[in-house]
Formats: C-alpha cells, sequence, structure tokens
C-alpha cells in the first residue's frame, strides 16, 4: 500500500502532466470575486440564453417553423434550441402546450435578473479556518 508522501507525489505528477496537456496553469487561489471566475455565466448574457437552451430571434420568420414566445416584459422574441427535449418531461400533454410552457419559464429566467437577497436574510455563514485542514 503507498504511503501518503508516495500519493501525494502522483497528485503533483498528474497535475503537472495535466497542465502540460491543457496548456491551463493550475490555480491555487479562488477569485474573491464570482465574476473573476472562468466559469461564470452573467444574468441576461447571450451565454445565458444558450446555457437556458433558448434562441433570441428578430422576426418570426427566424423561427424556423419552431413554437415562438413573445415576452410581455420586454417585446422579445425567443424559441427553444430542442423542442424535443421540452416534450419528453410532459407525457400525455399537448406538445405545443408544453413547448410553450417551458419556453415561457426559461424566459422569465433568463429577463428576470439576478435573485436579490431578502431584508431578513441572515449574514452570510463564513466558516473559520481549521487547523487541521488550513482552510
Amino acid at each position: 500500500m503507498p504511503t501518503n508522501r508516495e500519493l501525494q507525489q502522483e497528485i503533483a505528477e498528474l497535475r503537472t502532466l495535466l497542465e502540460q496537456l491543457t496548456g491551463v496553469p493550475r490555480s491555487t487561489a479562488e477569485p474573491a470575486d464570482p465574476k473573476d471566475r472562468p466559469d461564470f455565466i452573467e444574468f441576461g448574457s447571450p451565454q445565458h440564453a444558450v446555457f437556458l437552451g433558448i434562441v433570441p430571434i428578430e422576426t418570426v420568420d427566424q423561427a424556423e417553423e419552431r413554437t415562438v414566445y413573445t415576452s410581455p416584459r420586454t417585446g422579445a422574441l425567443y424559441c427553444l434550441d430542442d423542442e424535443i427535449a421540452a416534450v419528453r418531461f410532459f407525457p400525455g400533454v399537448d406538445p405545443d402546450k408544453a413547448i410553450l410552457l417551458v419556453l415561457r419559464q426559461k424566459v422569465n429566467v433568463f429577463e428576470a435578473g439576478p435573485p436579490g437577497v431578502p431584508e431578513h436574510a441572515p449574514p452570510m455563514w463564513e466558516p473559520t479556518p481549521s487547523p487541521l485542514t488550513g482552510i
């Protein structure tokens, strides 16, 4: 059975190999601001629309026979990237109603913006550093 030192050496070698293969250095410190993370997606951005699976369109002709939803909040037009995925989760329901329901929900999430912190919410818990883990 390998010792802890041997396992730590193996992990270090694997990390080095991963950095060489991907070309991305391993960051040891987490950014203080979540917006600085490489996987951060801004609410209402084009990346957010892709993440939700909706496609903003300019005219109904661009929908290519897909169901179109007009946002009552902004008047923007949207359609789903994959309508079949929306229908799968609603067996026995009219497909057009299921598609429109899912599309409306996703557009509401897209246009709502980031959630706010309620006034009566307690302060965020911050763990105390542990002498054992160093975290």
